[in-house]
């Protein structure tokens, strides 16, 4: 048993619990930067048709405008980089060989996968 199974054994958990508790904890940043990113984008399309509600120069609320531009920025850098760290553990579940714990936002996936299946797979370029 190598250094880090055996840390996990006297943990009461076994490498497959940790990697699927990983696997959640996962799912769940990815959806919570996208929904931030939909609520900083829908407030921002709401602020020009305040003003123009309002009646308001286009020069009011510009300094709004440009923070949530800069927020947006920084949400969308930090989905790519939730994105390669998502790929990392990807790549590491493979080498420990331990199971697919879901395919998109939901948990599960296939009813059944089998190694069959992966040769079939082709990447495509862009």
């Amino acid at each position: 048993m190598s250094k880090s199974s055996a840390q996990l054994a006297s943990h009461g958990s076994t490498l497959a619990e940790v990697a699927h508790e990983i696997g959640h904890q996962m799912a769940a940043a990815e959806v919570a930067i996208d929904e931030a990113i939909t609520r900083v984008a829908t407030l921002m399309a709401r602020v020009p048709q305040a003003r123009m509600e309002a009646d308001l120069s286009a020069t009011v609320g510009q300094p709004v405008f440009d923070h949530m531009g800069s927020t947006i920025s920084s949400l969308t850098s930090g989905r790519a980089e939730m994105v390669k760290v998502h790929r990392l553990l990807e790549t590491l579940r493979r080498e420990l060989n331990l199971p697919v714990i879901s395919y998109g936002d939901k948990p599960g996936g296939p009813a059944q996968i089998t190694s069959e299946a992966t040769p079939r797979l082709r990447a495509v370029a862009p």
